[in-house]
């Protein structure tokens, strides 16, 4: 992929004044189509799509009550209510002329006595609508006659006061005070809130504060909001400079007020913040590269890929939401990481071909990993998210196209640009921070896998806060003023909830509410759940309710009964000298034909009920208001009632818990689903799930290290601080990524790259710090929060980074002694814990039975003979392993029945355990540190084994009682284990003992414990384990009549001529193919998977084994990766070989091979070039089509010539002659190196033919001979042998 990439990028370059003129056009039409886009601000368009959401959303942003200002006018003189209401006059008046309709829709100050009386009216002329059934008992007994006397008796009364102009109209049309069933539902709203009218104004109920309402016209515009504010403090200002009003004093209060003082902190914020970043990120970026233009260059390719991003938006969708774009922006940074990673490997090496192999790959894993994550935010059913998403997605993939095509050409050249030399070293602080490897600290290292422990002990739980307003600014007026409002309007403690019935039209909704108000409000009334309730709607009834109450009316008067009412009126009233047709006006109105109105004619609609209606498109909503005590139990049981009914709870509280808890599901579900496919991206990227999982890792602990942070810090996470999660994550990935690289490039080529890489990502890590972390100054609550959550968050994940990834791969790839000659897998990890937990299970449980067989009432012989098998179960039970099969090789038919001196070679301390499951008559003579052990010990002494170190003399009598009923004596007669698995020399303690017992030597073999488990290391890999069982050795064939130490060494001797033997047939392809195959594992997916395939085609390279001598001496001419070397070199030690390819990154990477000996060299050069030394075998494959004819003749004579006698030359090629099969061979050759997998010295590929192969051979006195044909391809396996004396 690097190659292709790279190849491309020449054209390009090749053609770059093309490649600039699409670009440009590219932008003009990308700008035509972006004018196009139309951007939302609709804050609503966060919420997911859930159904109560959307319903309080809507009802949030069309409803004019959410948003008044609240003006409250109080004197230091309490009780001058007149001194506020002229106040109050003058404000009304000024505010009204300057401030509407620019500014205000409704200032609502005062109640005219004309409303009220329109009111009064309209109530009395349709009385009957607002006359409930209990209504009707008191009725009856108004017009009762003694009743009706007492209220004709009132009317005379009142109409001999002075003031009688004021209820002559009234008296005449309502003598009997039916208006009074009408005045009691006003005067149950003014009663619930304490609000009393004085001289028209509204004033609280001890008169101490008069308020107004103020309705603004576009609360959403915080830009005429701010101009309404600072006009409403000059008109105040004004007034209060006026010595009669010096002791008023207003306060204001209101959701649009709160919304500005957040938009000005956040201009503020912002302007500084940025400001400052910007002053700082120039000087650092400057500083480190050195180049006046690399501060304009690095951010080219992120804004390039935005506005491509926006372009490409503008072709699929006709809006986007602006606050996407606004925490995309932020969010961008990680795109930038891109060109600072480019251009800090570019420092390093200006040479391009080696710059993109090392930054190629890391740059579109992490682009397809991080652009992932982004599209899978489309997922939440959330309109700002899922813009969010598609714009960074494309953002992110456009960023990292330029990175490699258009930001290389950006690039200073040559002396331009600052490389970093010793002298450069020595002062740039992040390259000498870059040099020092923390995760070589132990001490660090111990730090941080304490802290994450006890960070999982804690189990920190993540904990978002529900209350947004904690997240707003609020200036200390405006705090202040708050306090005084709520004081008032009984919010200091209780707050308001709404309850919304909704209908199509304003009477379906109102009928919806009367229902709700019978069924469920009335239920929280009587269980006292609310303070007081606002149902204003019950002012304007719904035609239903209107024609069942006029229904009842008509029934209520039948035409008697309003026959008798009028007579006994006029009676009472001529007693009173009142004339015959004083009170016609209400004998009309008691015969009227009272009908159905519309609620919008309603004069109260517009007085107390409009603010409770909203209309959401083709919607209306009807609200009623609950003032709840601050006791979460009651508005949870509110909640519960109101969900139970048809209407929809309205609260800002509600909202935003549900709104948190929707959020938190969908992140929850978003999390698994992209967390995953990053996951799925890193392991087909690195081709290994081990290098996925370290390389998601320090996510997962940095996401730990977040939650015990805030939780130290008391911190909670809001709808702001969760976003910037994703851009610390998306950088961890990042980070991850690049430094992964670094340690693949180490692990190939042996180059420590770590230091660029380390530097970059410092840069990185530094360059967003101050981009995000400078808003720690910022005042606003949110905008500091996402300042904490960043700086704790990218500080984790780099540290994290920079110590768990390295350190990770060093353990799969190193031990102690240096690099693995197998590295560490998933399935070795899960096998290792399988082995060892039986491992320490078993011996756990034999301890423990130990002291019950020490007291069981059995005898002695019984329960050892019975302990023996158990060891024998035990460790045969243990090597049930489907990893390491065990072959046991006893030719000779050994049954151990007879007692014996059984020696064996040590690789590891489970050869014991080898021993043991052979036979329950074996005991083991162990040191003395396995004789102690805490885990095993105890087993061991109670089985009777014996301590090495107590000496024979100590030993020899229990030995010859043990041997005397059949038991074996087994040693390990090296001592010690070896490491490599040759044998050590033999002491003579063992052959001593054979003596003195008198019985004979039973050599054991062991071949591959030492490849499973080395010495030193407490780790089991997979592998192969031979056992070899000797025939026994009578004493008398052993030279004791000269010394014990001559016997040693001739059974050493013996045991390694076995161990070859067993070597040599047991140690062939099949045996070394995990471990070669294990030396090209993290190294790239590329190469393992080519590694399988070929070894596979290759059948292990198998007829390469069998056709080439063990001790040959070996040139590959066309070596490339070296895996047939490799696998030679490691069957036999003995073969010396030299690779030689033209490719200088494959040379390297088998150079650097853990699995190398000695003996094998690899060497980059040109083959025809090469100076060739005397060879055994001389070796060309799939390499004489790179080059010309007579280059290929030439290379094949100067093998000739170098060829020792009865040497001989294999030649593997395409047969030309074979035409059908060389179409697919010719194909397959082309593409590899057209891709630049197979790197070549001249452009034209020439294959030859078996004929012209063999005519060469028969010109130079070669036997020829075809030894293997491919089955697919048309290449063909030649030997040419020299005779035993070489021609010359």
């Amino acid at each position: 992929m690097n190659n292709i990439i790279f190849q491309i990028y020449n054209r390009i370059r090749r053609h770059q004044k093309v490649f600039f003129g699409f670009l440009l056009l590219a932008i003009l039409a990308g700008g035509l189509t972006i004018r196009n886009l139309e951007f939302k601000e609709n804050i609503t368009a966060l919420a997911p799509d859930h159904v109560e959401i959307n319903v309080m959303s809507q009802i949030f942003a069309h409803s004019s009550l959410m948003d008044k200002i609240v003006i409250s006018i109080s004197c230091a003189d309490s009780t001058d209510y007149q001194l506020m209401t002229n106040y109050a006059d003058l404000l009304y008046h000024q505010m009204d002329s300057a401030f509407y309709p620019k500014y205000t829709k409704e200032i609502r100050a005062s109640m005219g006595q004309s409303s009220m009386i329109e009111s009064m009216d309209f109530m009395f002329n349709h009385l009957p609508v607002y006359l409930s059934d209990s209504d009707y008992l008191l009725l009856d007994s108004i017009i009762n006659q003694e009743n009706i006397s007492k209220s004709i008796s009132a009317d005379y009364r009142a109409l001999m006061t002075p003031a009688n102009f004021g209820f002559k109209k009234f008296i005449q049309r309502d003598p009997l005070s039916f208006n009074r069933f009408a005045t009691s539902q006003l005067q149950k709203l003014r009663a619930v809130n304490g609000f009393e009218l004085v001289n028209n104004y509204i004033f609280t109920a001890d008169k101490t504060k008069l308020l107004f309402f103020v309705e603004l016209n576009n609360s959403q515009q915080t830009n005429l909001v701010g101009e309404f504010d600072q006009e409403l403090k000059q008109i105040i200002d004004r007034l209060n400079q006026q010595d009669f009003y010096k002791k008023i004093k207003v306060a204001y209060f209101g959701g649009p007020l709160v919304a500005l003082g957040n938009a000005v902190q956040v201009k503020k914020d912002i302007f500084l913040t940025v400001s400052l970043a910007l002053v700082i990120l120039i000087l650092l970026i400057s500083f480190y590269f050195k180049s006046k233009r690399s501060v304009f260059i690095i951010f080219t390719p992120t804004l390039l890929g935005a506005f491509f991003s926006l372009a490409f938006i503008s072709l699929i969708q006709s809006d986007i939401s602006i606050i996407s774009l606004g925490v995309g922006s932020v969010l961008l940074g990680i795109s930038v990481d891109f060109a600072i990673h480019f251009y800090s490997h570019y420092r390093q090496s200006q040479n391009l071909d080696e710059l993109f192999k090392e930054i190629t790959q890391p740059i579109l894993i992490s682009a397809l990993t991080t652009s992932a994550a982004f599209f899978s935010l489309v997922m939440l059913e959330s309109k700002v998210i899922g813009d969010l998403g598609i714009f960074l997605g494309i953002s992110i993939l456009f960023s990292a196209f330029f990175t490699l095509f258009l930001f290389p050409m950006l690039l200073p050249k040559n002396n331009s640009i600052n490389q970093p030399k010793a002298s450069v070293l020595s002062t740039n602080f992040i390259d000498r921070l870059a040099h020092f490897d923390i995760s070589k600290s132990k001490f660090v290292l111990l730090t941080i896998i304490v802290l994450t422990a006890v960070f999982l002990f804690l189990k920190p739980q993540s904990k978002f806060t529900s209350d947004l307003s904690s997240s707003n600014f609020m200036s200390d007026e405006l705090k202040q003023a708050e306090a005084e409002i709520n004081q008032i309007i009984g919010l200091d403690s209780a707050r308001n909830m709404f309850v919304a019935s909704q209908g199509k039209t304003i009477d379906e909704a109102i009928y919806k509410n009367e229902q709700l108000q019978n069924k469920y409000l009335n239920q929280i009334d009587v269980n006292q759940l609310s303070k007081y309730q606002i149902n204003t709607a019950a002012l304007i009834p719904s035609k239903e309710l209107q024609r069942q109450r006029i229904a009842k009316w008509n029934s209520y008067w039948t035409d008697e009964k309003k026959a008798q009412l009028i007579e006994s009126v006029r009676t009472e009233a001529a007693t009173y000298g009142f004339k015959a047709n004083a009170f016609s006006a209400f004998e009309n109105w008691i015969s009227s034909d009272f009908q159905i109105f519309e609620a919008t004619e309603n004069p109260l609609y517009n007085q107390f009920v409009k603010d409770f209606v909203v209309h959401v498109d083709s919607q209306v909503y009807v609200l009623v208001q609950l003032n709840v005590l601050k006791d979460t139990a009651k508005q949870n049981t509110i909640i519960d009632i109101i969900q139970n009914s048809p209407a929809q709870i309205v609260d800002k509280l509600y909202f935003t818990q549900l709104l948190l808890d929707q959020l938190k599901i969908g992140f929850d579900k978003l999390a698994f689903y992209s967390l995953a496919l990053v996951f799925l991206i890193l392991l087909l990227s690195f081709g290994r799930i081990e290098l996925a999982i370290i390389s998601f890792a320090p996510v997962s602990i940095t996401w730990l290290w977040i939650l015990a942070g805030m939780k130290f810090l008391d911190l909670e996470f809001n709808i702001f601080n969760v976003i910037i999660l994703s851009f610390i994550f998306g950088l961890g990935i990042d980070y991850s990524i690049f430094y992964m690289r670094s340690l693949i490039l180490q692990h190939q080529y042996g180059e420590n790259k770590a230091p660029v890489y380390r530097a970059s990502i410092i840069l990185s890590a530094l360059t967003s710090l101050i981009g995000i972390g400078v808003l720690i100054f910022a005042q606003h609550p949110a905008m500091r929060s996402i300042a904490l959550m960043s700086v704790l968050g990218i500080a984790s994940i780099t540290l994290i980074t920079f110590t768990f990834i390295p350190a990770a791969f060093r353990w799969l790839t190193e031990w102690k002694m240096g690099r693995r000659h197998k590295v560490i897998t998933l399935v070795d990890t899960l096998s290792s814990l399988l082995f060892f937990s039986m491992y320490v299970g078993g011996a756990l449980a034999l301890t423990l039975l130990v002291p019950i067989f020490v007291i069981f009432p059995l005898p002695k012989k019984i329960k050892k003979n019975l302990f023996h098998q158990l060891v024998r179960f035990f460790s045969a039970h243990i090597f049930l392993h489907p990893t390491i099969p065990i072959k046991i090789v006893n030719e000779y038919k050994e049954k151990f029945n007879e007692p014996a001196v059984i020696i064996s070679n040590h690789q590891s301390v489970v050869d014991v355990m080898l021993m043991l499951l052979l036979h329950p008559k074996i005991l083991i003579v162990t040191n003395e540190r396995v004789w102690k052990h805490w885990l095993w010990g105890a087993i061991l002494r109670y089985a009777d084994y014996y301590p090495a170190f107590a000496g024979h003399d100590y030993m020899l009598d229990d030995i010859k009682e043990k041997v005397g009923e059949g038991y074996s004596l087994m040693i390990f007669p090296e001592g010690t284990r070896s490491f490599n698995g040759d044998i050590k020399r033999f002491h003579k303690g063992a052959f001593s003992i054979a003596k003195e017992l008198n019985v004979p030597i039973l050599p054991i073999i062991i071949h591959g414990v030492n490849e499973t488990l080395r010495k030193g290391e407490f780790f089991l890999f997979s592998g192969k384990i031979t056992m070899k069982i000797m025939q026994r050795i009578p004493l008398s064939e052993l030279p004791y009549d000269e010394s014990i130490a001559t016997v040693a060494k001739v059974m050493t001797k013996r045991c390694r001529e076995q161990y070859e033997i067993v070597r040599e047939e047991y140690a062939g392809v099949d045996y070394y193919k995990t471990q070669l195959l294990r030396n090209f594992i993290y190294k790239g997916p590329i190469l393992e998977w080519y590694f399988k395939v070929k070894f596979a085609m290759e059948n292990r390279y198998r007829l390469f084994n069998q056709w080439i001598p063990r001790d040959a001496k070996i040139i590959d001419l066309g070596c490339g990766y070296g895996f047939l070397d490799l696998m030679l070199a490691m069957i036999s030690p003995k073969r010396e070989i030299i690779g030689v390819d033209f490719d200088e990154e494959k040379i390297k990477l088998a150079q650097h091979s853990a699995i190398r000996s000695e003996s094998l060299n690899f060497v980059h050069a040109d083959v025809t070039l090469f100076p060739l030394q005397n060879a055994d075998v001389f070796l060309i494959l799939d390499t004489l089509h790179y080059l010309p004819a007579e280059k290929q003749m030439a290379l094949i004579k100067d093998c000739i010539l170098h060829l020792n006698p009865g040497g001989k030359i294999l030649i593997r090629d395409a047969n030309t002659d074979l035409k059908d099969k060389h179409k697919s061979t010719e194909r397959t050759e082309k593409w590899s190196t057209g891709i630049g997998f197979n790197k070549a010295n001249y452009s034209d590929l020439e294959f030859v033919s078996a004929a012209l192969i063999e005519q060469v051979a028969n010109e130079n006195g070669m036997q020829f001979s075809i030894l293997d044909e491919s089955q697919r391809l048309s290449n063909l396996v030649y030997e040419l042998k020299a005779a035993v004396f070489n021609k010359q």
